[in-house]
């Protein structure tokens, strides 16, 4: 995706809040958006890609169907808003678009990477695992208003690259 079609922008915040379906959903403690307009478009027309990158997959109606997030912090990229739409989850999207994200930061030169998953998400944990992310002990608890108790316990996974 060409960073400044934003006409596609909708599509890609369907697609990232489009998991609150299908068998990773978020929706047992989040109560609305995972991300903002203004938070996706910032990541598509940032010129800083050494800071930040959107990976997107397409479908073969070159649909929106999958995103992940990484932000670059010295030698570790930091991985987030990993998402496949519903209808195209079990497929190998997600496997593929981190696989993807995971061979640039090698390649930029990032040692690791690291993300946060809930707690209570066993088949999350699971699923990271068998990508070679392992729980380094460390845990922090996020407060948001979209939370419906209004603060998670993160685990703080990481996988070195």
């Amino acid at each position: 995706m060409v960073r400044h079609d934003l006409p596609r922008l909708e599509k890609v915040k369907l697609t990232c809040h489009s998991s609150f379906i299908g068998w990773a959903t978020a929706n047992s403690f989040v109560a609305g958006n995972r991300s903002s307009m203004d938070d996706i478009e910032t990541y598509l027309k940032s010129d800083d890609e050494d800071r930040h990158r959107l990976y997107l997959a397409f479908n073969s109606e070159q649909q929106v169907v999958g995103t992940v997030h990484v932000e670059y912090h010295g030698a570790k990229a930091h991985v987030g808003v990993l998402t496949v739409r519903a209808d195209s989850q079990s497929k190998g999207i997600a496997k593929n678009l981190m696989n993807r994200a995971l061979t640039d930061a090698r390649d930029r030169g990032c040692a690791a990477a690291v993300m946060e998953v809930v707690d209570t998400r066993a088949g999350l944990i699971a699923w990271y695992s068998r990508l070679g992310f392992y729980d380094t002990g460390e845990r922090a608890d996020m407060f948001n208003e979209l939370l419906i108790e209004g603060h998670v316990r993160m685990i703080i996974m990481e996988k070195s690259l």
